[in-house]
């Protein structure tokens, strides 16, 4: 779950999400957020705009990928991303289909193409 910019992302999504969800039903810490649900799922959060938390997702095998503000990002940001959402992730043996899911208000640019 994330942003283009991380910064942004954690000033405003992500106190969405604090101000929003009971913290009964999850875990937040480090940096960037790492949130536990229910002992359940992780939800790794941060930006696009450091190589080093894009180049995590070279390797990742995640089933849900959600993108706020998606005009901010480029094609090769998406891409990146829908690599690691492309029927990567296993759970007994059985491959499952990953989604990518942006929100946007979009401006003229390459997402409202």
């Amino acid at each position: 779950m994330g942003r283009k910019v991380a910064k942004d992302f954690t000033e405003t999504t992500l106190e969405s999400w604090f101000a929003t969800i009971p913290p009964a039903f999850y875990k937040a810490a480090g940096k960037p957020v790492v949130i536990e649900v229910l002992k359940s799922a992780k939800i790794l959060t941060g930006g696009l705009d450091r190589s080093g938390d894009v180049s995590k997702f070279n390797s990742a095998q995640l089933a849900f990928i959600f993108v706020d503000q998606a005009e901010e990002t480029t094609r090769s940001d998406v891409m990146a991303l829908r690599t690691a959402a492309e029927w990567r992730l296993l759970l007994n043996g059985v491959k499952i289909p990953g989604k990518l899911l942006l929100t946007a208000n979009p401006a003229k640019g390459w997402l409202k193409e």
